[in-house]
Order: C-alpha cells, then sequence, then structure tokens
C-alpha cells in the first residue's frame, strides 16, 4: 500500500453459519503509529486525518458482499487500520498494523503507457527490417 488513495474493504462473515453479514454498519479508522512525515506525500481528494472515521457501505466497490470505502492516506509510515461494526445493538472493533509505502510519482505510475510508442516503433522497424531482408533474399 502507498501513500494516497487506496480501497479498504471487509467482508463480514457469520462464523456460525458461514453466511455473509449484510445488516452491519461498518466505519474504518486510521491512526498513524510511526512518528510524523515532515511534509505530507499526498494530500487530495478523500485525504483522512488520523481517527477520522470513514463509513464502509456495502456495494461501494460493486461486489455487494463486501462493505469497502476510498480513502486517502496522507503520508507513509506504520499505520493502523481499525474496523469499527455495529450490529443489533452490539459493538465489536478489530485492528491491524499496515506499513504504507511513499506515495509513487506520476512517471512511475504511468511509464507502461509512455513505453507502448517506442516499442511499437522499434516493432515496426524490426517487421521492415525482416521484410526486406526476406525479399532480398528470395
Amino acid at each position: 500500500m502507498s501513500a494516497g488513495p487506496a480501497e479498504i474493504g471487509a467482508y463480514l462473515e457469520d462464523p456460525a453459519t458461514g453466511r455473509a453479514i449484510l445488516d452491519a454498519d461498518v466505519s474504518f479508522r486510521m491512526n498513524k503509529l510511526s512518528a510524523p512525515t515532515p511534509e505530507l506525500a499526498w494530500k487530495g481528494p478523500g485525504c483522512i486525518a488520523p481517527g477520522a472515521k470513514v463509513p464502509a457501505p456495502r456495494g461501494h466497490t460493486g461486489n455487494r458482499l463486501l462493505h469497502s470505502a476510498a480513502i486517502g492516506i496522507p503520508e507513509p509510515g506504520l499505520w493502523e487500520i481499525a474496523v469499527d461494526v455495529h450490529r443489533s445493538g452490539s459493538d465489536t472493533a478489530f485492528a491491524f498494523p499496515v506499513a504504507v509505502e511513499p506515495a509513487a510519482s506520476q512517471l512511475a505510475r504511468y511509464w507502461p503507457l509512455l513505453a507502448m510508442v517506442p516499442v511499437g516503433i522499434a516493432l515496426y522497424a524490426l517487421r521492415n527490417f525482416l521484410f526486406r531482408r526476406s525479399r532480398v533474399v528470395g
């Protein structure tokens, strides 16, 4: 996981029946466990403040069994993702640590698209070379 926009999801299952739990209210919280970085690595839409609750409705990603939310992680470091579940008057929470890497640069994110042009030109030149060579030989 890297700093910037991220999608977090949780699948809730009833341990007795093995069926998905569909009637729970789920939310995520993120708390920074490591020291703050000098500057924010990413600040954009959906960027959350540490400790802020983000509701996770079902079907956000198209999967109707998954409770998910789009969030923005503002900086790299060690974070804790807490999942708060409220169902039938009872509250449950669990948390786990996640290492967040620095945000990728725009060039690193889009290099495969940029590399397609020189690769296409090289393949076209190779095709022409082989075609001319086969005409000379044959």
